[in-house]
């Protein structure tokens, strides 16, 4: 499957990926490249996170519950707290609940371990298109 990213750098996906995001596992395919509001830069480090995420699904196997990769729980804490907030944009955008589990659980880490000053750099960044869809629903609601 190729998508096109909002930088238009056309980028072909395989099936790993894709069975992550409910976004891409849903479309209906043209002949052509599917577009969506992620860069490439942020497209290429969820390829490189989502080939580290390694999770055995289980017959009982719940969206919410994760199997901690060590791996990958060592490269999102290396991460700077902009590549964290991007991926975070990336994957609420691409309907990605498993790498949201691990972002979070890397969040929740860096708040155990009181590193407030990268937490404070990865919501300091410019308003993410989830905000502004999330203010845009709060004016909504005002004006019903």
């Amino acid at each position: 499957m190729k998508v096109l990213t909002k930088d238009n750098v056309e980028i072909e996906l395989n099936e790993d990926i894709i069975k992550h995001s409910f976004l891409l596992s849903n479309k209906i395919f043209n002949n052509g490249p599917t577009n969506i509001l992620v860069d490439s830069i942020t497209l290429f480090m969820i390829i490189d996170v989502v080939k580290m995420i390694d999770i055995c699904v289980e017959p009982d196997y719940l969206p919410s519950e994760v199997t901690y990769n060590q791996k990958l729980l060592d490269y999102l804490n290396k991460l700077s707290s902009q590549n964290i907030s991007l991926l975070i944009e990336a994957a609420d955008y691409l309907y990605m609940p498993l790498l949201l589990d691990y972002l979070s659980f890397t969040i929740t880490n860096k708040l155990k371990h009181l590193q407030t000053k990268e937490l404070i750099n990865i919501f300091k960044n410019e308003e993410s298109l989830f905000e502004k869809k999330y203010k845009e629903k709060i004016k909504l609601k005002k004006n019903n």
